[in-house]
């Protein structure tokens, strides 16, 4: 087991009694194995803090070799982009980096899983807000939110489209 897991089932970060053992995780990790060859980004999101966070969340890790530096260099540039293009609609400011150095170590994050199995871009946003209304978001600011991410989102798309030489009709 990695850091930022329990082994006790009543703990909220408890990690299962073994890899997969939830039905619904089972299902996307079928469904991402079938299809990694064709997946091109994967995109995970949650509530709350305002970050945009990319591999690795499990541990503190030194690039293991150059070509993962460049992945690494082009998942950066696109955050970069995607948080630059959010923050333009509302003013909203987002962090970005890795998970394990923005945020907090964890084990078991669909991002780094996603990551280690080929999906390269590999991401989670972490919504607004920074705290203030933790987990409920009042009414009036879920579609903010939505329109703010959604921005973001498009950024990393076309960031794909050009660092991956993809055309508007790819498959996704």
């Amino acid at each position: 087991m990695d850091e930022g897991a329990s082994l006790h089932p009543c703990d909220d970060t408890y990690c299962g009694p073994f890899p997969e053992s939830e039905p619904e995780v089972k299902a996307v990790a079928h469904f991402l194995r079938k299809h990694r060859t064709q997946i091109k980004a994967y995109l995970s999101f949650h509530a709350y803090a305002q970050m945009l966070l990319y591999p690795y969340s499990y541990k503190f890790s030194a690039i293991p070799n150059f070509s993962c530096m460049l992945v690494q260099k082009m998942q950066k540039q696109a955050a970069v982009n995607a948080v630059n293009a959010l923050q333009s609609v509302y003013g909203i400011r987002y962090r970005y980096g890795p998970a394990s150095r923005i945020l907090y170590v964890s084990s078991g994050s669909s991002v780094d899983w996603a990551y280690k199995n080929g999906i390269h871009y590999s991401f989670a946003f972490e919504l607004r807000d920074t705290g203030h209304f933790g987990f409920l978001l009042p009414e009036n600011l879920i579609k903010p939110t939505c329109t703010e991410t959604t921005l973001a989102v498009k950024n990393i798309t076309m960031h794909l489209f050009k660092k991956c030489h993809l055309s508007v009709a790819a498959k996704f």
